[in-house]
């Protein structure tokens, strides 16, 4: 349209760069654009020169040749030069017209247009035409309009960005820690399996309520103090009853659903110990495992493991599990390739080797030197007397090539093995201590070697193999199971189920136990057998009760409850010479008088504290401050106490402290329960050899019947389903007392570390959520001020056809870009800042690449950033699109 108006040679200049007559002739092609049958030009030379004036007529005349222009001059000259048609009005009224316009041609044209409007009704309607902006026009506009203000642009759009860059700041921290912390519980299932146990002790509600994660069972106004009960649930949670989980059931359940469970790595630990020796028996008899250490330190202490009754050697034997060096590998080759490096020789193959595993520094501990046999067990007690002695042990710095530990010879043989059968004395005898048996049964045993040396892989979170140990295969485990059962003593301890094969002594028979007999055995239980049933206390409970959890649960007390629990235990511990030195003071002396007089109803007299013995002293004193240990006093004490008198009285509330507190614990129990541990754990350990303790021993398991089942998942959702599968099988029991019962521990405190994360993080992206609504508001201002700003080009729009919405959609347009790069900024700027927080997090941590924004956190940001932007530019498009175009033309 300006070729046609003759600027085709002027498109890129800008209007203060035109001349008057160009400008004028702009105006016209801008009146052109919209192709009107109307041109209507109010003094089009008024503001020209003579010469101008002539193009801009010459212009005109051309244009009148294909539709009807319309001119309003005050030259009469230019008009009859020009014009066809020529009117003159004087103040509003027509005073001639050179081509009137009679009656008989306005009928002849009006029905000459009701003809064509009837044909066209008849025919195919042509539809107006509308003039509309495109949206890339409308982009084309506003970006051409940002870019003639880079600065403000860019400062706008950095502002914009502050708040994306704060919530993708935290995004990347929380998802990667998130992430991170996905990680460690999927490689953490490696070392830490699903552990389902034969006797389980549910302690979840305890370790929920210490964690605060237990749901709030009871609801009551707020309108008094209330007491939660939790001192009750806390020694409940102290005395739970063992569950006997039914472990043949659950494996053949297991079985029956194996093409479900085919991506799981499933285990049976039936709690057999190999006893390996080295082969070399040419100087002496080595074992190696189970740990050497625990018969040299029981041998010191002057117990005979062999000599003892079986139940009790195997709970002796169950308490120092952990401390054995040689143990069973994990079965998943697969993720043992990931965790771990072969740094010589290669993973087991075959039943005949096993596998050494080395910390990240190539070094093992001293107790793995015992179970290589690298040093000797016997130098143990040597060990303990210069400790005694206050000598100290001297640390040795050793080291061992690769091939030397791989060239070594172990033999393992049977448990059943160690026995001979006696025929003088018709029973079996142990024979671990005649050197030239244990020999020749050495030399024939399995023979067994290290096949290689592996070290977890550098970066890796957890691994499945302990630093330290010697890992054989299952292979060897199936093993020893079938040739145990196989022996010769063993068929003869399952022929003979009432003789006791190590002694040739019928068994003890517990099963007309009564529980009035436990009650008089608690009554009447000696020292060693008061002994026994605190070990039987410490391993059931072990140290999962803390002293500060003891410490707030005494503090939820009641003031009676507390006085109750703690005054007692308080009490004890006064001393005679406690007493004594309260009795030097003045105080003393007279509150001991008034007491004295008080009791024998007369007036107080100094004499009677002579003579006074010492357990009238004592129990003076007790008496006085049993009448000051108020409530109020016990939480004054309980506050002001150190961490080791708070380590001392969570002792002495221990259940098994004294004769009294167990028997007061025991007596909370179910009575069947009670009676059950009675007979399995406090006579077995009091009596002689029992048949299944014999079993035990000598090592002969129920393959169908583990004595743990362990589960290796290869993800934290995996590890879920399974413990669906779990729920699935305890809800498809008739007996509620079948289900199978675990507790993991290890997703209760990681699942409370992600909630806590979570936590943290709403927080942080509420707050930097600020300061999106407030860049959004800066956004919107800044619209407005280009709205302005624009004002003259927003009335050009409207003249060339723009309607409402177009001008809207042209400064939604500009709100879209700002919000686009204001996201783009952020996004990226956090992608750098990424970078150094991670060397930071890396060097104070060693977690590589924990910061990192997901692709798809990146697109729904600057999404967000496009979407406030928008909403902030509403108001302001919708005032520009409602500015009336006439005014906004004449705008400067």
């Amino acid at each position: 349209m300006l070729e046609k108006v003759g600027l085709g040679d002027q498109i890129y200049k800008k209007p203060n760069q035109m001349s008057g007559g160009q400008m004028q002739r702009v105006a016209i092609a801008r009146a052109l654009i919209n192709d009107p049958e109307i041109l209507l030009a109010d003094e089009p030379t008024g503001a020209l020169d003579t010469e101008t004036s002539v193009q801009i007529m010459d212009l005109l005349k051309e244009i009148a040749k294909d539709r009807l222009v319309i001119m309003v001059t005050h030259n009469p000259e230019l008009a009859e030069q020009y014009a066809t048609r020529i009117i003159r009005l004087l103040d509003g009224k027509i005073q001639s017209d050179s081509m009137p316009y009679d009656e008989e041609t306005a009928v002849k044209d009006r029905q000459a247009i009701l003809d064509a409007a009837a044909k066209e009704q008849d025919g195919k309607k042509k539809k107006d035409k509308r003039v509309s902006m495109s949206t890339a026009t409308a982009f084309s506009l506003s970006l051409n309009n940002l870019l003639t203000k880079k600065a403000r642009t860019i400062l706008t759009s950095f502002a914009g960005s502050i708040g994306i860059i704060g919530i993708s700041l935290i995004l990347s921290l929380s998802d990667g820690f998130q992430t991170y912390i996905n990680t460690v519980q999927e490689n953490t299932l490696s070392s830490y399996p699903l552990t389902i146990l034969s006797q389980s002790v549910d302690l979840s509600g305890l370790v929920e309520n210490i964690s605060g994660q237990a749901e709030h069972k009871d609801e009551h106004p707020l309108d008094k103090v209330y007491h939660s009960g939790q001192s009750a649930e806390l020694i409940n949670a102290m005395v739970s009853e063992v569950k006997q989980n039914d472990m043949k059931q659950f494996k053949k359940y297991i079985e029956d659903h194996s093409d479900e469970l085919k991506n799981y790595n499933i285990e049976y630990s039936y709690n057999i110990q190999p006893q390996v020796y080295l082969a070399d028996t040419t100087d002496d008899i080595t074992p190696v495992n189970p740990n050497p250490l625990v018969n040299a330190y029981y041998d010191m202490l002057g117990y005979d493991l062999n000599g003892m009754a079986t139940s009790y050697t195997g709970i002796m034997q169950a308490s120092t599990n952990g401390m054995d060096v040689w143990t069973l590998i994990y079965g998943d080759r697969a993720l043992l390739d990931q965790q771990y490096d072969v740094i010589s020789g290669h993973w087991p193959e075959n039943m005949n080797e096993a596998i050494l595993v080395v910390d990240d520094y190539n070094e093992i501990n001293g107790m793995t030197l015992y179970g290589l046999g690298l040093h000797d067990p016997d130098e143990i007690s040597g060990m303990f007397e210069d400790i005694m002695s206050g000598k100290g042990i001297e640390a040795r710095s050793e080291s061992f090539d690769y091939k030397d530990l791989e060239n070594m010879q172990f033999r393992v043989i049977l448990n059943t093995d160690c026995y001979e059968f006696d025929e003088a004395e018709n029973c079996w005898k142990d024979r671990t201590r005649d050197k030239d048996y244990m020999a020749e049964k050495i030399e024939n045993g399995v023979p067994v070697q290290i096949s290689g040396i592996v070290r977890k892989k550098s970066g890796s979170v957890a691994g499945a193999l302990m630093p330290g140990t010697i890992c054989y295969t299952q292979e060897l485990v199936d093993y020893l199971l079938d040739e145990i059962a196989d022996t010769e003593i063993v068929k003869a301890q399952q022929d003979d189920p009432e003789i006791d094969i190590f002694t040739g002594y019928e068994f003890e028979d517990h099963e007309d136990v009564t529980i009035d007999d436990v009650y008089k055995y608690l009554d009447n239980m000696s020292e060693a057998e008061f002994a026994q049933l605190q070990v039987m206390f410490s391993n059931m409970y072990g140290n999962s009760i803390k002293p500060e959890d003891v410490l707030d649960s005494l503090n939820s007390m009641s003031d009676e409850e507390l006085t109750n629990a703690v005054a007692p235990v308080m009490l004890e511990g006064i001393t005679l010479d406690d007493a004594k030195a309260f009795a030097k003071t003045k105080e003393g002396q007279g509150a001991l008088l008034m007491m004295l007089a008080e009791q024998a109803g007369t007036d107080p007299d100094p004499k009677m504290l002579q003579g006074l013995e010492d357990d009238q002293l004592l129990e003076l004193y007790k008496g006085m401050m049993e009448s000051q240990l108020t409530a109020d006093a016990i939480r004054k004490q309980l506050g002001d106490m150190t961490e080791e008198q708070i380590s001392q009285l969570t002792q002495s509330l221990n259940p098994a402290r004294d004769r009294e507190s167990m028997k007061a614990a025991l007596a909370t129990m179910d009575e069947d329960m009670l009676l059950k541990i009675f007979k399995e754990q406090i006579l077995a350990q009091s009596t002689d050899n029992t048949y299944d303790g014999n079993l035990q021993k000598l090592g002969l398991r129920d393959p169908d019947s583990p004595n743990a089942i362990q589960i290796y998942s290869e993800s934290f959702e995996a590890k879920e389903k399974f413990e669906d599968f779990i729920k699935r099988y305890n809800d498809e029991q008739t007996d509620e007392d079948a289900g199978i019962e675990y507790t993991d521990y290890i997703g209760i405190l990681l699942r409370s570390v992600t909630k806590i994360i979570n936590m943290v993080s709403y927080v942080l992206i509420g707050f930097v959520s600020i300061s999106l609504v407030v860049s959004s508001i800066m956004i919107g201002i800044i619209t407005y001020i280009s709205v302005l700003e624009r004002t003259k080009e927003i009335g050009i729009l409207r003249s060339i056809g723009a309607s409402k919405r177009d001008i809207s959609r042209v400064f939604n347009a500009e709100t879209f870009i700002v919000g686009l790069v204001a996201g783009l900024i952020g996004v990226a700027i956090t992608m750098l800042l990424d970078i150094p927080i991670n060397m930071i997090i890396e060097k104070a941590s060693g977690a590589p690449d924990i910061a990192f924004l997901r692709p798809v956190y990146a697109a729904i940001l600057v999404a967000i950033s496009v979407l406030l932007t928008l909403i902030a530019g509403i108001i302001p498009s919708k005032l520009a699109a409602k500015k009336d175009p006439v005014i906004a033309l004449r705008t400067e």
